[in-house]
């Protein structure tokens, strides 16, 4: 592949494709501008943009939160503006490892459920890496890996 050729099919990757990773809190900037510079087209604020953020937030019961930064967040709410960041470009899958690993019992049931009310709402695919075998049991598809082999 040439340098264009390639170039291409990241951006066909990075549309259909998105990371779930929680940003630490030293990131000095608010959660409205991360989710809005994770768009594929950084200048492209048209009216049905703007309103996607704005839904996509209000979904994601975020709205009074946009202008914090992560460290006035909670780690709900941290995993919640990962969460939108992968959603923004409305990806058909979104990989997430280790989703509510540093999460209190209640933050983390919350996302759990989160990630399948966005299954079910948005026809979105998750693939979940986790050692919480209640958010493995969960899922419609589950595979157990030990040793970097897959068991089942």
């Amino acid at each position: 592949l040439n340098r264009n050729e390639s170039d291409r099919i990241g951006i066909k990757c990075k549309n259909k494709l998105q990371y779930c990773i929680q940003m630490y809190a030293d990131v000095p900037i608010s959660f409205w501008t991360q989710i809005t510079r994770t768009h594929s087209v950084s200048n492209d604020y048209t009216s049905f943009i703007y309103i996607f953020y704005v839904s996509c937030v209000s979904f994601l019961n975020l709205s009074n939160r946009i202008n914090h930064k992560p460290n006035e967040l909670s780690g709900g709410e941290q995993q919640r503006v990962a969460v939108a960041r992968a959603l923004i470009n409305d990806p058909s899958i979104i990989l997430a490892d280790e989703p509510s690993g540093n999460l209190d019992t209640e933050s983390a049931e919350n996302l759990h459920n989160l990630f399948f009310k966005l299954r079910d709402e948005f026809g979105q695919t998750f693939v979940i890496v986790t050692h919480n075998n209640n958010l493995a049991s969960m899922a419609d598809r589950k595979l157990v890996m030990k040793d970097g082999i897959i068991l089942s």
